[in-house]
């Protein structure tokens, strides 16, 4: 996956050693140091004299009401890099004449984590790369246990000592001579037509532009998610497959095949092959480096290793994170009642 590195200089030019064995590109002005992914298919990288722009995820814009992917042409459309215009799941940042601007996606997919001091502000995606510049980076018992049964936190807590986190929708702002970082916090809004409004954006993702010219697939598990997605894909005008991932729940996959077959769908089925987790230990090693470390192996897995080879060819579409969502608040109802969402707001 794609990261970034970045140190700013408050006070005085410090030197900057900085060690990775990926590929990476760099970028530097007078008193900062950006440090990025070499990855083509999620690292974007714009710079010039004394300005540097970078978004590192899958980035979605909307333009005009349109959802398309982002590619680096779209940094000419400066209007559009505001987090409001900004889709997916990504970190942004902009550097110009000794101003910085750092922010991320709404539900906070992408973490950024950052450690400030008098003399420089040094960010990072990884954890591990800003571990070495401090001297207790220690996980932090109390709000790492808050994240049991859960995939992503509702705090905009760290579970790391001495390093922070930016929650999601979060904001770092440095004017040049002082830094503020506003985290979102949850409110509760009336909407007037939720109906037309969900229909609406879960439309406008199904006829995503997609610059590569790939395919669409939909992960269609026979859940209310999917076929909600899939609704509005039969409605589109759109050419598309289905894949599905082959597990002990054998209903949802009977829905699954079943749809396909009334609605004449290309199905594949991905199975969970035998790997030799030692012989990937690297692999997912790498993976661990940027995604929440509380999510099991098991999910890693499935969404990152099997079938690979096969849905890289496509542009895939999946409704699994309603489901992850919605399970993992049932839970909390579960442990600790309504009463913990009774609150305006909370972080």
């Amino acid at each position: 996956m794609s990261w970034l590195f970045g140190i700013l200089q408050k006070r005085k030019l410090l030197s900057l050693e900085f060690n990775c064995e990926e590929e990476f590109q760099k970028a530097e002005t007078d008193n900062f140091s950006f440090i990025i992914s070499k990855n083509n298919h999620s690292t974007f990288l714009n710079t010039s004299q004394n300005k540097i722009q970078a978004l590192v995820g899958i980035p979605i814009l909307d333009d005009k009401g349109k959802k398309k992917l982002f590619t680096n042409s779209d940094f000419k459309k400066p209007d559009l890099l505001q987090q409001e215009y900004l889709f997916g799941h990504f970190v942004f940042l902009n550097y110009s004449n000794n101003n910085l601007e750092i922010f991320n996606d709404t539900f906070g997919l992408r973490d950024l984590y950052y450690i400030d001091s008098e003399e420089q502000f040094i960010f990072s995606t990884r954890i591990d790369l800003l571990s070495k510049y401090t001297s207790n980076s220690e996980i932090n018992s109390i709000e790492f246990s808050s994240l049991w049964l859960t995939n992503f936190q509702l705090s905009n807590n760290s579970i790391h000592q001495n390093i922070k986190r930016l929650g999601p929708a979060g904001k770092i702002i440095f004017n040049g001579s002082e830094i503020k970082i506003s985290n979102k916090k949850f409110e509760k809004n009336e909407i007037k037509n939720p109906h037309e409004l969900f229909s609406e954006t879960i439309d406008s993702y199904s006829s995503i532009k997609n610059v590569d010219s790939k395919t669409i697939s939909l992960g269609l598990s026979g859940g209310i998610d999917s076929r909600l997605i899939l609704a509005s894909l039969l409605n589109s005008e759109n050419i598309f497959s289905c894949y599905s991932l082959v597990n002990e729940e054998t209903n949802d996959l009977k829905i699954s095949e079943k749809i396909c077959e009334i609605f004449s769908i290309e199905h594949k089925l991905i199975f969970r092959e035998n790997l030799n987790i030692a012989d990937r230990e690297q692999e997912i090693i790498q993976y661990y480096k940027t995604i929440p470390p509380v999510i099991p192996l098991t999910q890693l897995l499935d969404f990152g290793f099997y079938g690979k080879e096969y849905l890289s060819k496509f542009l895939l579409l999946d409704g699994g994170f309603g489901e992850f969502y919605r399970r993992q608040f049932l839970k909390k109802i579960f442990l600790k009642g309504y009463k913990i969402f009774s609150v305006d707001n909370f972080s």
